[in-house]
């Protein structure tokens, strides 16, 4: 069996009546050279395994949708620097400021407030990506007060430092798409 044969039986969602498929809402922020790639095969994988994927694109170039795959374009980032956390830099390569920040956190608010995921991802975060808690921490406030509420995975190797406080929102720690549980 093929690793991704594999990711497909695992992420399968168990369905009853021909239902429609659950959804499932990842962020993803691709920041350096290979994760724009790694992130939208995730994605395509988990659309093949039988979930409807929202996607939240933060970076350059968005991906194509396809069949079970919606992809929304973010304000896009051009790259943040690891020696200054915090700085975020917009597509003309300038620092984001408090405007900018704030007009992407309310398009990404505004397409959660669309969608009722039965699986909330969110790429590295809270391990890494700690300059986008402007815009992932009100999200995951509002995702852990829903009814039903999603459950909250973090698609990360979990290495890293998280504060107890946002850690403990999560349900899951993914270190690999293969381990992703059907809803």
């Amino acid at each position: 069996m093929t690793d991704d044969s594999r990711l497909v039986q695992l992420c399968r969602p168990a369905t009853m009546n021909a239902a429609p498929p659950p959804d499932l809402f990842f962020w993803a922020q691709p920041m350096a050279a290979g994760d724009a790639e790694r992130l939208f095969a995730a994605a395509q994988r988990l659309a093949a395994g039988g979930w409807n994927v929202r996607l939240a694109w933060g970076g350059e170039a968005p991906p194509m949708p396809g069949p079970a795959l919606t992809v929304t374009a973010l304000t896009p980032v051009a790259h943040w620097r690891a020696d200054q956390p915090g700085l975020i830099l917009d597509g003309d390569g300038k620092p984001a400021g408090h405007a900018w920040k704030k007009q992407r956190a309310a398009s990404l608010l505004a397409l959660f407030a669309r969608s009722r995921p039965a699986l909330l991802l969110l790429d590295r975060f809270p391990f890494a990506q700690q300059a986008f808690r402007y815009e992932l921490r009100p999200m995951l406030e509002i995702a852990s007060r829903r009814t039903p509420k999603p459950r909250i995975a973090s698609l990360s190797t979990g290495n890293g430092a998280a504060e107890p406080a946002m850690r403990d929102l999560f349900d899951l720690i993914i270190r690999d798409p293969a381990d992703l549980p059907g809803p």
